[in-house]
């Protein structure tokens, strides 16, 4: 554990990490410092702090001063291309307090000691090989323990390919974007988009219809059988393994409306299980939060208030 209050260089030498990369282009130094001053506005705003002497008394969990060191541009990037789906969060949370903040990057080993504190998890939308496995990690570990699990495009995806390996027993299930080879398949290029060169006619892009079959968590949160979702993405739920899925226990509770593309994936053995190929952070307004992020935060509110009952009983 970190405690910045008690290692004021340490902050002070992370707001000077960018002068490691002097030696590059004015251009990329200057990116980087823009980056690095966006993470920190979050952080200011999540905490709701009003100056860098607050910002001292953060505690950061779980890293080590050598796993921070070797943070890297790329990584701030990361970080802030994700800021969205923070935000997003915001207005779901009926502006509830958290006293400390967990940071993910790509050299942190996930963990149940990690993991066994937190009341909901989101793995958002993203491109490439890069922490597949340690989200696949998380996704077990959240449907193994009835965590609330919210995931985004990607991080339906990977809902996907861990419920395959582990449940439906296809080991080193797959989709193509990571292992072109791998035996099962169960993401996948549209047939009709696999000869096209290049990559921007392969993305599916804008908003879609999605048809919600009824007695699903999907429809309970959304009340509706269509509604329209933002897409920008260029793999899909593969239907050669529909049926192996399906009758393993996986639900799928939102179609195209021709039936042939997944929309939203659940698992109804928990709680809040609910995987969507769509970007819901696109259409969640401050007065009005997208319904799978309000279900979201209402499931994992509910899994606190149980966890602070279970101590006090």
């Amino acid at each position: 554990m970190i405690d910045l209050e008690k290692n004021p260089d340490f902050l002070n030498s992370f707001l000077q990490y960018s002068l490691t990369y002097k030696n590059k282009s004015s251009e990329s130094v200057n990116q980087y410092n823009s980056d690095l001053t966006m993470f920190l506005r979050y952080i200011k705003y999540r905490f709701q702090l009003s100056n860098e002497k607050e910002l001292t008394n953060i505690v950061i969990k779980d890293f080590t001063l050598e796993q921070l060191s070797r943070i890297k541009p790329e990584d701030i990037k990361m970080f802030v291309s994700y800021l969205s789906i923070n935000r997003k969060c915001g207005p779901a949370t009926c502006a509830r307090k958290i006293s400390t903040i967990r940071i993910f990057f790509k050299y942190l080993t996930v963990t149940e000691k990690l993991l066994k504190d937190i009341d909901g998890i989101i793995v958002p939308g993203g491109f490439g090989v890069r922490g597949i496995e340690g989200k696949l990690k998380v996704i077990r570990y959240a449907r193994e323990n009835n965590i609330p699990y919210l995931g985004l495009c990607l991080g339906m995806q990977c809902a996907v390919i861990e419920f395959a390996r582990n449940v439906a027993g296809l080991e080193n299930a797959n989709s193509t974007e990571f292992n072109k080879n791998a035996n099962y398949k169960v993401v996948d290029l549209m047939e009709e988009q696999k000869n096209i060169a290049g990559y921007g006619a392969t993305m599916r892009l804008g908003s879609y219809p999605c048809k919600i079959n009824k007695n699903t968590k999907a429809y309970e949160l959304y009340n509706s059988e269509l509604v329209y979702e933002r897409h920008r993405h260029r793999f899909e739920f593969n239907n050669e393994y529909k049926d192996l899925l399906t009758e393993n226990g996986l639900v799928i509770s939102g179609t195209s409306p021709d039936g042939l593309l997944a929309e939203i994936v659940e698992n109804p053995s928990c709680d809040y299980f609910v995987a969507c190929q769509f970007h819901p952070e696109f259409k969640s307004r401050p007065q009005r939060p997208h319904p799978l992020f309000r279900g979201l935060i209402l499931a994992a509110i509910k899994k606190s208030q149980n966890q602070l009952q279970k101590i006090n009983d």
